[in-house]
């Protein structure tokens, strides 16, 4: 979990400008939900203090373009602006031609805000084994995601996915969580 986090934000906060925008999937099995959420936004703060927060499954009965020209306007005004992270809890919840909106966002190369970081959670309803390698444990996720946008026809879910889902993390449930307070430098 933390080579994960610590790989995508190094890459990003290196010297000059961001090349790519930052972008984390915390995936939580079972029991793990409430962990990712809370890591998903302390991460973000301590990114850039107070992210954009979007529960994904607001929009899990919307009709997917309204959801995706929300997202998309939410994301153009937050980003032109001084916020720099945002969180999307239950990512997985989101129509899939809503997420496609993240294939534009999310794009490395041709990103419209590079300098941006993008922390999503996966509530998997899958059980992910502790002991399993972490290449195992990110593949029940994506596995889990592929089979949440399943109505998405595989040739655009594999680009979406190349491109939300380079860095996996798996949490597992922590009993006692503390908030990490934000800090303003």
């Amino acid at each position: 979990m933390w080579q994960a986090t610590e790989a995508v934000l190094t890459e990003h906060r290196a010297d000059g400008p961001p090349r790519k925008p930052a972008i984390l999937v915390i995936g939580a099995p079972p029991g793990a939900h409430r962990t990712a959420d809370l890591l998903a936004e302390a991460l973000a703060k301590i990114y850039s203090g107070q992210p954009l927060m979007v529960d994904s499954h607001q929009f899990s009965h919307v009709d997917a373009d309204r959801a995706k020209l929300h997202i998309d306007r939410t994301l153009d005004s937050t980003f032109s602006g001084d916020v720099r992270s945002a969180v999307f809890t239950r990512v997985d919840s989101l129509p899939s031609a809503a997420a496609m909106i993240f294939h534009s966002y999310c794009d490395h190369d041709d990103a419209q805000f590079k300098n941006a970081a993008y922390f999503m959670t996966v509530h998997c309803s899958d059980d992910v084994d502790p002991n399993a390698s972490p290449k195992a444990q990110e593949e029940v996720i994506l596995d889990y995601l592929k089979r949440s946008w399943s109505d998405l026809h595989e040739e655009k879910r594999g680009p979406l996915l190349s491109r939300i889902a380079s860095m996996v993390a798996v949490v597992k449930a922590e009993e006692n969580i503390e908030v990490i307070p934000t800090v303003h430098t």
